[in-house]
């Protein structure tokens, strides 16, 4: 009878645990990965309806510029979230430094080679005639699963970069409870060189 109520718990236990982390992939995955690419899409969408709009406007002048400088401003605030590849390391030390103020350990970062970012024509996307660039980043870290959820949290906010949270893995040990080990897998944008 005792076994039966333990094998119940067991059951029960990691019912929640897999309920749980459907939710974390839910509410810190998929929807903000969502919220980005149709961020995208609407700002694409803007800006070529306003290069429309300046090519109909063409023969006054004064509305050109108004314009222009508009499509200038958004086009700069656009790009000031996209580093430089040079400074991807800066980019993983503020990962870091996010990780400690949170009380994450972090146990690994790899990036990969940075990869030329593609549209739906399989041509390279340019920003301002330098190849925009995607660059996946790896990390493992250790933590309670408030301060993982915490710290997903403080990276999009507080991280001004353009940045996607690809995957998230939650791995569970009995010699490392109450804390768990989590690999965390983004895509971060980059410009590239000309």
């Amino acid at each position: 009878m005792k076994d039966l109520i333990r094998e119940n718990k067991k059951i029960l236990v990691f019912s929640i645990a897999a309920i749980a982390l459907f939710m974390l992939f839910l509410v810190f995955i998929h929807l903000p990965k969502h919220r980005s690419v149709q961020g995208m899409k609407t700002r694409i969408k803007h800006i070529e309806t306003q290069t429309e709009k300046t090519h109909a406007m063409l023969g006054d002048l004064n509305k050109l510029g108004e314009v222009l400088a508009s499509m200038q401003t958004e086009l700069a605030a656009f790009e000031s979230r996209i580093p430089a590849k040079e400074n991807i390391s800066s980019v993983l030390s503020e990962l870091s430094n996010i990780a400690k103020t949170c009380s994450v350990d972090v146990l690994s970062i790899k990036p990969e080679k940075p990869k030329p970012f593609l549209d739906d024509n399989a041509q390279v996307v340019k920003l301002d005639k330098r190849h925009l660039e995607s660059i996946k980043v790896e990390l493992m870290v250790r933590a309670h699963y408030k301060a993982v959820a915490k710290y997903i949290k403080n990276i999009q906010e507080s991280l001004n970069i353009l940045a996607t949270i690809d995957r998230v893995v939650i791995v569970r040990d009995e010699l490392i409870f109450p804390k768990i080990d989590a690999e965390l897998v983004f895509t971060v944008y980059v410009v590239g060189e000309d």
